[in-house]
């Protein structure tokens, strides 16, 4: 695409804009989880850098262009830690804490101005030249900086990779914890996150074809477009969900201490218990009396906590009994009750005209998908099905 002000710069001028003001909203905002507003702040600004970047390159804004291009590069090093620390402090809540070694992830990014070193050398009329001419392999002068560049953009890729594979392993871990302290997942299960991990992998995907084979492929400017393009849709997304982040265990200051690593099974995780075989198999008679005589599981925001508390039960020895001695997690056991209770009502003649909405919620489901959903794992059938089978 030629250089100059036309549809394209404009779309990256306007999406480099959308991307400050945005991350200036997330700093200044006090509600929702700070921490996690300041990282989705850092990780929008350095978006809005980027397109900032393409933009003075194409508008041909060459003054400023030689040092937003080489800058850009060292901000790659950037997305992988903060999509993981923003991740982590959605998942984590209060319970995260940014200790001084979690700087450390930071190092990449100052080492590679150390890295880019011999482009900071060149004068302003080399590193134009360097920046707005195809100079792989041409001059001799440029050697020490091509190569400095294509190592800094090699690290920078499997960083990212790093990073991506650690996100979604944390968003993996918090799929299973939230299922051992709620009886729902509505609001809390960070679906959202997930399709925003998707189109940053996208954008990954195509940065990957962009820097190893666009060359080769003929398509050099086209892709780095797309790239663009895509990048500035993800500051809008980004924009839209981030600022509707739900609060997750902020609400619950008696959570229990953090959830056991991935590499702990469940013999390591109450290993140091000191409930037996018999004390595990009292409080299992008392949990499930107190379950049918008093009918928790209708309340649609219960959870583990809340339960230990009425049952005067600590929540770690509750969740041992449900996990071992039941093989279910808290969900699970919870929503067994809410479907068996839905069944009595289905079951009920005298309820025949009621719609299934009503029903679910009247036994604790919060929505109509999350009572199907539940219905069909524990009974084999949909409502529907089970309604007209009797």
């Amino acid at each position: 695409m030629e250089p100059g002000f036309n549809l394209y710069t404009t779309i990256l001028l306007m999406g480099a804009v959308h991307g400050l003001l945005l991350a200036l909203a997330l700093l200044s905002t006090r509600s929702g989880n700070l921490v996690a507003n300041r990282f989705l702040a850092a990780l929008t600004l350095v978006f809005a850098i980027d397109l900032s970047d393409s933009f003075f390159l194409h508008a041909d804004y060459r003054s400023v262009g030689i040092w937003t291009s080489v800058v850009s590069e060292s901000l790659d090093f950037l997305y992988g830690p903060l999509i993981y620390f923003y991740i982590r402090t959605l998942t984590e809540g209060k319970a995260f804490q940014l200790i001084a070694k979690c700087w450390l992830h930071f190092l990449p990014f100052a080492a590679s101005y150390l890295l880019l070193l011999p482009y900071f050398l060149l004068d302003r009329d080399q590193k134009a030249a360097f920046v707005y001419a195809d100079v792989n392999g041409a001059a001799a002068e440029f050697a020490s900086v091509v190569l400095a560049v294509d190592i800094a953009t090699l690290l920078s890729i499997l960083l990212i990779g790093v990073y991506f594979a650690l996100s979604i392993r944390r968003l993996r871990r918090h799929a299973r914890e939230i299922r051992e302290e709620f009886s729902y997942t509505e609001r809390i299960n960070l679906n959202w996150m997930r399709n925003l991990l998707i189109g940053l992998g996208i954008i990954y995907v195509v940065y990957l074809v962009a820097v190893l084979f666009s060359d080769s492929l003929g398509f050099d400017d086209e892709i780095v477009n797309l790239l663009m393009i895509l990048v500035v849709i993800m500051i809008y997304a980004m924009g839209y969900l981030g600022l509707r982040q739900p609060a997750i265990f902020t609400q619950h200051n008696d959570r229990e201490d953090k959830s056991p690593t991935e590499e702990e099974t469940e013999s390591k995780k109450y290993r140091k218990s000191v409930l037996d075989s018999e004390m595990t198999g009292m409080l299992l008679s008392e949990l499930k009396s107190y379950m049918a005589r008093e009918k928790p599981y209708l309340d649609n925001t219960l959870t583990l906590p809340q339960l230990s508390r009425q049952l005067d039960i600590p929540p770690h020895y509750l969740s041992q009994v449900i996990n071992e001695r039941l093989k279910q997690n808290f969900f699970d056991f919870i929503n067994r009750y809410r479907v068996d209770d839905a069944k009595q009502h289905l079951d009920n003649p005298e309820q025949a005209g009621k719609n299934i909405l009503a029903i679910a919620l009247d036994s604790g489901f919060n929505s109509k998908s999350a009572f199907y959903t539940a219905f069909k794992k524990h009974t084999g059938m949909t409502p529907t099905q089970f309604k007209h089978s009797g």
